[in-house]
């Protein structure tokens, strides 16, 4: 009997502690909770005025081409309509007579208007295009020749030995030494080209120092 007892007692005060750890753990949670900032709300930028009527203007110019073109083809037909209804017989429509050609005409300029608004403004985006890549290149050729010439330097301070592949190199009695004729440690070799400047270990290498010493 005391023997339970005694369990009875320990597991009361495990639970009891528990409890109270679990109170506090909540109360901590909630003062954390508390300190907590609130997010600051986000102001609204302004706009600028020029920036909207820029990009208003810019829409307008994409869209002016296919409204003179549909503008041109109602006037053309309302023409044509009048022209029709000018020469029946049966209607003393003189008017459309004189308008119907008049609109005809001013629907037909329209038309062409629109028709080489599209044209200049396709034009004037492939020149843009072309434009952009030929920048492009450009700052491509100069990143290239910048990393090509931070290695020349590097090469030229010594911070970094240069050796030549061994596939490359030949001995003075024109016999080409193969990469696995000595077994070297491996040193670092930096071949540079006009595209990429690459780094690699490879297995075996040659030196062109060690050659020209012993020959």
């Amino acid at each position: 009997m005391k023997k339970h007892d005694g369990d009875n007692t320990a597991m009361e005060k495990n639970d009891k502690e528990a409890r109270k750890k679990r109170i506090q753990e909540i109360r901590n949670a909630r003062r954390n909770r508390q300190q907590i900032p609130k997010p600051e709300k986000k102001k609204k930028e302004k706009v600028e005025p020029a920036l909207v009527l820029k990009v208003v203007a810019l829409r307008f110019v994409i869209i002016l081409p296919k409204l003179l073109i549909l503008i041109g083809t109602i006037l053309f037909l309302v023409g044509v309509m009048l022209l029709g209804l000018s020469q029946r017989e049966s209607t003393d429509y003189n008017k459309g007579v004189y308008l119907g050609p008049i609109l005809m005409t001013l629907g037909v300029v329209v038309l062409i208007s629109g028709i080489l608004g599209i044209f200049i403004r396709l034009r004037l985006k492939k020149k843009g295009i072309e434009k952009a890549k030929i920048a492009r290149k450009y700052m491509i050729e100069k990143e290239l020749k910048k990393q090509v010439s931070t290695v020349s330097e590097q090469v030229e301070n010594g911070q970094m030995k240069a050796h030549y592949s061994a596939a490359e190199m030949s001995h003075s009695n024109g016999h080409k030494r193969s990469m696995y004729d000595e077994d070297t440690s491996p040193t670092p070799v930096v071949t540079i080209t006009k595209v990429e400047v690459e780094i690699c270990k490879p297995s075996t290498s040659y030196d062109l120092e060690n050659e020209e010493s012993s020959s």
